[in-house]
């Protein structure tokens, strides 16, 4: 709010009345940091400010509501991995809280309130949180990585012939099924309920992954399941 003064050159002096100035457009800043690693229990910062478009100032007076979503940096569709703050509040035009995500890979924020105010964060690279688990993906099978998924694939294994070699894929992940390609080691074992797996079968059976990955070419002896 303000309000106007005007004076002439023999000092005779007039005021306006309270004036109520509305933002010339209004417009979300959000701040992430260029790196993170996937969580919890690690977390990222984000801080979120409702700027004046035409001044570049905060717009300290509304202390709005506002969503958060995830969207992929490499598809630009929302993510498929969760995160753990959806919605804030501003305080005098700003607000700070942590985030986590459970993808790893490019992403960024996308923030809007009801009034259809929004902005978009910058790019954020989310980090494989270290070597967890084994996963094993067999023909028929993807693997979704950063999802809620108690097995971190999707699809269901197709039936096989016995005597007849197929591929498996083995994956070194973190917590969340996201592939560390950063992860070149381990003696790869892989065996089978009916002993045809074993040493020699598939010829690589025991090798270290390479870029988090190992390809095994099986072949099963035996009928069932």
């Amino acid at each position: 709010s303000i309000i106007l003064r005007v004076m002439d050159d023999f000092g005779r002096v007039g005021y306006s009345p309270i004036l109520t100035l509305q933002p010339g457009g209004l417009g979300y800043e959000v701040s992430v940091p260029d790196t993170a690693t996937v969580g919890g229990p690690a977390d990222f910062p984000v801080t979120v400010r409702l700027l004046d478009l035409g001044t570049g100032l905060v717009v300290a007076s509304q202390d709005t509501v506002f969503s958060v979503d995830v969207y992929s940096g490499q598809t630009g569709q929302l993510g498929v991995g969760s995160w753990s703050v959806g919605s804030s509040v501003l305080a005098a035009g700003t607000a700070s809280f942590s985030q986590t995500y459970t993808g790893a890979g490019h992403i960024y924020l996308r923030v809007y309130d009801a009034r259809g105010v929004v902005g978009i964060s910058n790019t954020i690279v989310m980090r494989p949180d270290g070597y967890k688990r084994l996963q094993l993906v067999a023909p028929g099978e993807t693997p979704l990585p950063g999802a809620s998924s108690p097995t971190g694939k999707t699809g269901a294994a197709i039936l096989q012939q016995a005597e007849v070699p197929f591929m498996v894929q083995v994956r070194a992940t973190d917590q969340y099924w996201n592939l560390n390609d950063g992860f070149n080691a381990g003696a790869v074992t892989l065996s089978s309920s009916e002993g045809s797996v074993q040493a020699g079968n598939p010829v690589n059976n025991g090798a270290p992954l390479i870029g988090g990955v190992g390809d095994y070419e099986l072949i099963i002896h035996n009928q069932g399941n």
